[in-house]
């Protein structure tokens, strides 16, 4: 499999990735990409490429300049738990939503949350500007850990999603590189590059009604 990998210049600084030969660097990395097979599709069809950096990155910005890209294209996927009244505090497993943005643009979550529907949540489950105020980031999810969080989820991690939410981002054909998820050390140094029409199209397939995109640029 090709990946691209990131590499460091001596006189400028950071140059951006190069196509390289690479293979994956840890068993987990390898079972994740089994466990997606739209994604392992885009690269046969030459949609995305896997990118490799030489050192593991914990945030959008890190990622940036690790691999030599602007912060607006480093997708960023971020996870909340959204609790009842009823079940807070009382070991009820909440209901989680996924905000989507790229790095270089603040999360709004009453903003982002708020737009979900009755249609959407169930007559009575919308969530409320309070929830929304009080939603806790959470990278508990199956195949992720802060730092790979990704909108590429196994059918375990889609099973666990209440609703996802693009809420700003780029043209459809503009280049982004997205996270491919992972607990490992290895895995914060992969992810991959694709146009970002084609990480909505994506997800959509994936979530169908439970997608919602209040993205100026769509």
């Amino acid at each position: 499999m090709i990946l691209l990998t990131s590499r460091k210049t001596t006189t400028t600084g950071r140059v951006p990735p190069v196509l390289r030969p690479v293979q994956p660097q840890s068993f987990e990395i390898s079972k994740r990409l089994a466990k997606l097979p739209y994604l392992e599709a885009l690269v046969i069809q030459g949609k995305a490429k896997f990118v490799h950096t030489p050192a593991a990155t914990g945030s959008c910005k890190n990622k940036a300049e690790t691999a030599g890209i602007a912060l607006d294209r480093v997708l960023r996927a971020s996870y909340h738990n959204i609790y009842s009244k009823e079940d807070e505090g009382n070991g009820a497993r909440p209901r989680v939503f996924c905000i989507i943005t790229v790095g270089s643009q603040k999360i709004d979550k009453k903003r982002a949350l708020t737009e979900f529907t009755d249609e959407m949540c169930g007559q009575g489950n919308r969530v409320t500007g309070n929830q929304a105020k009080r939603a806790q980031y959470t990278a508990d999810l199956p195949d992720m850990k802060a730092g790979t969080c990704t909108p590429f989820l196994t059918a375990e991690g889609a099973e666990r999603v209440h609703g996802i939410v693009f809420t700003g981002g780029a043209e459809p054909e503009t280049v982004v590189d997205v996270s491919i998820g992972g607990k490992d050390d290895a895995a914060p140094q992969y992810s991959v590059q694709l146009p970002y029409g084609e990480v909505v199209r994506v997800v959509k397939e994936q979530f169908g009604d439970k997608l919602l995109i209040v993205d100026k640029t769509r």
